[in-house]
């Protein structure tokens, strides 16, 4: 049984250094203004050293049939398809959707009506404010001297705009005291955007920072489905955000709780005027407008495969789905409720607490 364990540490490894290579490689292809030809590509190496890994890990896995897994995970080297290892068990993770096939001609195994349904995420809009020192990212984003100074900085003492995410502080505050925990997050951050694109976030062209009030017990609830029985077709996704009129009074709590952060003395030095959504914008019906118009996902989407015991649950306690033999589930999509906070470190606890599992029925097997 040690032998088996091994085995199955092994191939595990080898995958998780695939896809870190693979991710590295990747983010630097798309990250970068320029076009870069294989040869001149400083990343390619780099792309073939994750081929290598994933074929080494398939010869493995052929090799030592018996202590097989399946694992079917989001590609960084394939942004339209996934990557799949053969074997005797299959583990779904590194998603948060998943989806219904009914109606395309695709055979079901078994029907499991609460796939794709309960779909929600936390909402968030922003207040951005002018400030009259050059301090914030949207100064380094502009100046080659400023980007320069930040990356000695980060390499000399690992501080400064490069060492972490560029949210500088927050509060988790409740709308209502008589909650008996937090249902807003407020969070400050040292930019502010023009927009967000597909290749990455437009900062304004002069000195600002933004406070982002983020809903985390949204009413909302959507779903996610296939148009087509095409794996690599776009899903139809519906969050049915602001469903309820506690959605909207939640965030315009944390817009007047900005305006008030943002209006204290301490800050005095750092804010010049309020830029959006503007000092305007101050009845109910027009922060309700505003949340319509400027109201982002928070893009921390949970649920569609969501665990539990009930009729429309999908998976157990221990993430196996019910009713198929061999299937596991490990992402935020098994959450039943999207935590009243940032989703990265419980969908980390939830794979650590699956291979922890799998390890536990290996042992008893």
């Amino acid at each position: 049984m040690t032998t088996e364990l091994l085995m199955l540490a092994l191939s595990v490894v080898l995958g998780f250094v695939h896809i870190i290579v693979s991710a590295i490689a990747t983010t630097h292809q798309y990250g970068s203004k320029w076009n870069l030809s294989a040869r001149d590509d400083p990343m390619s190496p780099l792309r073939g050293i994750a081929g290598r890994l994933q074929r080494a890990q398939h010869n493995f896995l052929e090799t030592f049939p018996l202590f097989a897994v399946a694992v079917l995970i989001a590609d960084a080297t394939n942004r339209h398809g996934a990557m799949t290892i053969w074997g005797s068990q299959i583990y779904l993770f590194a998603r948060a959707l998943y989806l219904p096939i009914y109606g395309f001609g695709i055979p079901v195994v078994r029907e499991m009506p609460g796939v794709g349904k309960n779909l929600h995420d936390h909402f968030n809009t922003y207040l951005v404010f002018r400030c009259p020192q050059k301090v914030t990212v949207n100064d380094m984003a502009m100046s080659p001297a400023l980007k320069l100074k930040a990356a000695v900085q980060y390499a000399v003492s690992r501080s400064g705009h490069l060492s972490n995410a560029g949210i500088y502080a927050g509060a988790l505050v409740r709308t209502d005291p008589r909650l008996e925990e937090p249902d807003l997050q407020i969070n400050m951050s040292g930019w502010s955007a023009i927009e967000r694109l597909r290749t990455g976030i437009k900062p304004h062209p002069f000195s600002a920072f933004t406070f982002s009030p983020v809903h985390l017990r949204p009413d909302g609830r959507g779903w996610v489905r296939i148009k087509s029985p095409d794996p690599l077709a776009p899903p139809a996704i519906q969050f049915n955000f602001l469903a309820s009129d506690y959605d909207f009074q939640a965030l315009i709590y944390g817009m007047r709780l900005s305006r008030k952060i943002a209006a204290q003395p301490a800050m005095k030095p750092f804010v010049a005027e309020e830029v959006l959504p503007g000092p305007q914008v101050e009845s109910e019906a027009d922060m309700i407008e505003e949340i319509r118009v400027r109201g982002v996902s928070n893009l921390h989407p949970v649920g569609t495969c969501r665990m539990g015991r009930e009729v429309d649950a999908v998976v157990d306690p221990r993430l196996r789905v019910h009713g198929i033999e061999g299937l596991r589930v490990a992402d935020a999509s098994v959450m039943p409720q999207v935590p009243g906070g940032n989703t990265n470190a419980p969908s980390i606890m939830i794979g650590e607490k699956c291979a922890a599992m799998i390890l536990e029925d290996a042992k008893a097997a």
